[in-house]
């Protein structure tokens, strides 16, 4: 027996306060639970736990249009009362197109105009310190139509590809050159 609530499998012999939540697999538990769904093993074909949990409590074999959704995102907690019979259109508005939330973050404006404009730190810099994904970090960028000033080289007055010392890249080699050559 597997006891859902846990993904733990359980002797038949036990006693188990709810047995309502115990379902009897004729099968092996399979794959890593850390990284992706808990599978099981029935009759040599495997499949995920939560899709086979969701069939034996409406006594049903799901269509292939339905999908068995986990409410708190946790793809181990495979409790009914964590389960959910979904569509795809449905799932696809509650994850996004990608499978992931896509409004999980809320960044505000003005902050990300004040670290990424003002302060000048990249979108990566502000990801780790803040513990924000990059590509939510750009999605804002773009929402917000945020952009740095560009910054002139200080001496040949283009576009300056070292913004801290405000020099183009040939006149940043030709600095770094005369401070070597001064050095010898």
């Amino acid at each position: 027996m597997i006891c859902y609530g846990t993904d733990r499998v359980i002797p038949e012999k036990a006693v188990h306060p709810e047995p309502p939540c115990c379902v009897q697999l004729s099968g092996t538990i399979t794959g890593d639970s850390k990284m992706s769904y808990i599978c099981i093993t029935m009759d040599g074909k495997q499949k995920r736990l939560h899709r086979h949990l969701m069939e034996q409590l409406i006594g049903r074999a799901l269509s292939s249009n339905e999908l068995v959704h986990h409410k708190n995102e946790n793809t181990n907690d495979n409790r009914i009362d964590n389960l959910e019979i979904t569509t795809r259109a449905k799932h696809i508005k509650i994850h996004g197109i990608a499978g992931y939330t896509i409004f999980k973050y809320v960044i505000d404006k003005e902050w990300l105009r004040n670290l990424y404009v003002q302060q000048q730190i990249s979108l990566r810099q502000i990801g780790l310190r803040h513990n924000i994904p990059v590509g939510a970090l750009q999605r804002a960028r773009i929402r917000y139509e945020l952009k740095r000033p560009t910054v002139y080289c200080r001496i040949c007055k283009s576009v300056a590809c070292y913004k801290e010392a405000r020099l183009c890249a040939p006149c940043y080699k030709r600095d770094w050159q005369r401070g070597r050559h001064e050095k010898d």
